[in-house]
């Protein structure tokens, strides 16, 4: 579930609205970091909505366990290991959010297993995405001819931030030590919400990486429409994500595109507006469909 879904979100900024150019009405966040982290602790298991303290971290471990002992090898009628398909869990939680190669997954479970190969640890990769565990956001082309559409590697994310938590054996107090982790299980959380928007309108959600090191973490195609949203946890980075949202706009523009539809920063609390640049300023419990 997303966050509208779970009555985390008041929904008060409509994706599908902000196509259509609505203007936003200046709102407040009612986020506090440590609610942000039990929000991602728990997760959007329909059953977990409303648990609290350690408890909320007993579904998500279940579901892990149940995944890595039954699921996975019924999936693809092989017998897996358990041990080594948590190893790649776990790996994929540590670069959850990036496009970190297979050959680097691989050099993870080599770690503790030996000289585990390329090809077992992409069969065993397959069969965890095969699950919906793993969600893959492909790279934005906006040229459909573009030659380097097929070559680029997907972003790869969780389908849940509580399955990155469970893999990561982290805890509440961990995660507020480690604001590298904090702030990528946020884009995780943030990535999830706008996938489910995001489908809810049939629109497309994409990212954005360059040769020259310009990144954008989300690109949303809605019919002939695009949107480009970047996601920072503090309010104090929305500087550094508007000027990453405005050279892309600049550069797609200047290569014949139509602008943007609209540019947001994505943030974990504070307050909702618009700059007076254009870009809205949007955190994560005032967005819906």
């Amino acid at each position: 579930m997303s966050l509208f879904e779970s009555g985390d979100s008041t929904g008060d900024v409509s994706m599908k609205r902000l196509f259509s150019g609505e203007v936003l009405q200046p709102g407040m966040s009612k986020l506090s970091q440590q609610r942000l982290i039990d929000i991602m602790i728990r997760g959007g298991w329909p059953e977990n909505i409303g648990v609290t303290g350690d408890d909320a971290f007993i579904m998500p471990r279940q579901y892990i366990n149940a995944l890595i002992e039954t699921d996975l090898t019924q999936a693809g009628n092989v017998r897996r290991k358990p041990e080594l398909a948590m190893q790649l869990l776990a790996a994929v939680a540590r670069t959850n959010m990036s496009v970190a190669a297979v050959n680097t997954l691989t050099a993870d479970v080599q770690a503790r297993f030996g000289n585990t190969s390329r090809q077992t640890v992409a069969e065993y990769l397959s069969e965890i995405s095969r699950l919906f565990v793993i969600e893959e956001i492909p790279q934005w082309f906006p040229e459909l001819r573009d030659k380097l559409r097929l070559r680029k590697a997907p972003k790869r994310m969780l389908c849940d931030p509580s399955i990155a938590v469970g893999a990561l054996r982290a805890d509440a107090a961990g995660l507020a030590r480690d604001p590298r982790t904090l702030g990528s299980l946020f884009e995780n959380l943030c990535m999830r919400d706008l996938l489910i928007y995001a489908e809810s309108i049939d629109a497309r959600l994409s990212h954005y990486r360059d040769a020259s090191g310009l990144e954008v973490d989300a690109i949303v195609e809605y019919g002939q429409k695009w949107a480009a949203i970047e996601i920072k946890l503090g309010a104090h980075r929305v500087d550094e994500a508007v000027l990453a949202l405005t050279r892309l706009c600049h550069k797609m523009v200047n290569k014949g595109a139509a602008q943007p539809a609209f540019l947001a920063v994505m943030t974990g609390g504070g307050p909702l507006y618009t700059r007076e640049d254009g870009v809205h300023v949007l955190p994560v419990d005032c967005l819906g469909p």
